[in-house]
């Protein structure tokens, strides 16, 4: 197992016990994996899937784009229901999609799973603790509906972030299984 394989598995070991602790430090601090995973120039998981050459797949619901213009503020949990009974519809696609999808929204405005990641770890502290760009509209919307929404007890976006890592915790579950399947052998 080489250092990136070694740095995958951790972090992808970190975000798991982070999504279950109630403590909103970790929480903030786990975007950062996230955008190191799933958004940075050359995202982890590329890096590693480049010898493993998995079509990885990531199974959610999301907040429709349209049909939000009069909604004022608006939350959908991410991951696939276990109920049986649940009908809301799940969508299954590729991490590109996946991070276009709708997890938030406020004053008409749908926020993306990549915006949540990247104003938690810009912003808010998960990597840097800085100021808003001046045309950053998206940044502005996360911090809006943390200002409106309270899931549980959390702010709306860490709330989405616990639902966020949920859904990609599943979805790279296959590489991680190739990773140490290889490592093993």
């Amino acid at each position: 197992m080489n250092n990136r394989e070694r740095l995958f598995l951790d972090t992808l070991a970190y975000l798991e016990a982070t999504s279950s602790s109630p403590d909103w430090y970790g929480l903030i601090k786990a975007s950062g994996s996230l955008r190191l995973l799933l958004l940075d120039a050359e995202p982890l998981v590329h890096q590693v899937n480049r010898d493993y050459r998995l079509k990885l797949q990531f199974t959610f619901r999301e907040l429709p784009k349209t049909g939000q213009e009069n909604v004022i503020a608006a939350w959908v949990r991410l991951p696939k229901g276990n109920n049986p009974r649940d009908e809301s519809k799940t969508t299954t696609a590729g991490l590109d999609t996946f991070l276009a999808a709708g997890c938030l929204g406020v004053a008409g405005k749908v926020i993306t799973v990549r915006d949540v990641i990247l104003t938690n770890a810009n912003v808010k502290g998960g990597v840097h603790l800085g100021r808003l760009g001046k045309e950053d509209v998206s940044e502005a919307g996360v911090l809006m509906v943390d200002r409106v929404i309270n899931v549980g007890g959390a702010e709306a976006s860490l709330a989405a972030l616990r639902g966020i890592i949920q859904v990609t915790l599943e979805g790279l579950k296959p590489l991680a299984d190739a990773v140490v399947s290889a490592s093993v052998a």
